[in-house]
């Protein structure tokens, strides 16, 4: 069975039993003792094992640049939480310096069931709303509250989850943003509220993402044609391990696998990163 390694204990304790409900034998660092990770630090851990066929990267986003440095040399496989790096040239530096080792952004949503057949849908609308608010739901890291370690608020936390929907849906060589807006509702330098509009093939695309509506939780998609609308609920979650299905991350982690040499594969994940980063930086 192969190794994989996960590197960061929050959502990556969740990864951690994906990875083995796959029958994949798992490696864990977290610099805190509390975790009870198998190592405190990446050095010792590479002392006794360097050959990873695939590497979760799940902690502070400041930090995801760094950790894919030194683990890409003894990876096949590299899958970094969302938002990926601070910005697309830091994302694109990253899959040119490490050819050997293939680099994804996760993209969990796009792997539920219930998509397959949205796309027929988005032929007979005009418009495609794409929404997550959440009643009160401002991460709870001290990290996430600072700018320079975040890169952002809301815009990085749950803005790259509406993106991922559309490149699996549409062609994002057709579209463009018409109009974009953020809203830091407690002056902190982090946008509590985060809005795309685009324009692709005479439709309209709305994403909305929000920390702290006061009223409820909302995560759905909705498909507004000339005389009615049909709205899907997505799920929502408050603590940071609900919401997508586990079968979903299941499916995402098998096809990174089972495409470790599939260049086309690979092409294709990276074209969708560079262009969810791309648009994360025009807000």
């Amino acid at each position: 069975m192969a190794n994989c390694l996960v590197v960061g204990l929050g959502m990556g304790q969740q990864y951690k039993k994906w990875l083995e409900d796959l029958s994949l034998v798992v490696i864990t660092v977290d610099p805190n003792p509390d975790k009870k990770a198998d190592f405190t630090d990446l050095t010792k851990c590479f002392k006794k094992y360097n050959n990873f066929v695939l590497t979760y990267i799940g902690t502070p986003n400041y930090t995801h640049e760094s950790i894919a440095r030194q683990v890409a040399p003894y990876s096949k496989c590299v899958i970094i939480e969302k938002p990926g790096l601070e910005n697309s040239n830091a994302w694109k530096k990253l899959v040119e310096d490490f050819p050997e080792t293939r680099m994804s952004m996760v993209k969990n949503n796009q792997h539920r069931l219930e998509l397959s057949g949205f796309r027929d849908l988005v032929t007979i609308s005009k418009e495609i709303n794409i929404i997550w608010s959440r009643k009160k739901g401002i991460p709870f890291a001290d990290w996430f509250k600072n700018k320079e370690l975040a890169f952002g608020g809301v815009s990085r936390d749950l803005m790259p989850h509406l993106l991922s929907y559309y490149t699996k849906l549409a062609d994002i060589n057709k579209g463009s943003i018409i109009h974009t807006d953020k809203v830091d509702l407690n002056k902190t330098g982090i946008d509590d509220f985060a809005f795309i509009q685009l324009l692709n093939d005479n439709k309209i695309w709305n994403f909305t993402a929000n920390w702290q509506n006061l009223t409820e939780d909302r995560h759905y998609i909705e498909f507004v044609m000339n005389s009615n609308k049909i709205k899907f609920e997505l799920g929502d979650y408050v603590t940071a391990f609900g919401g997508c299905p586990a079968y979903a991350y299941h499916i995402m982690i098998d096809k990174a696998l089972k495409n470790i040499d599939n260049d086309k594969f690979w092409d294709e994940e990276f074209k969708q990163d560079f262009w969810i980063h791309q648009q994360l930086e025009k807000i």
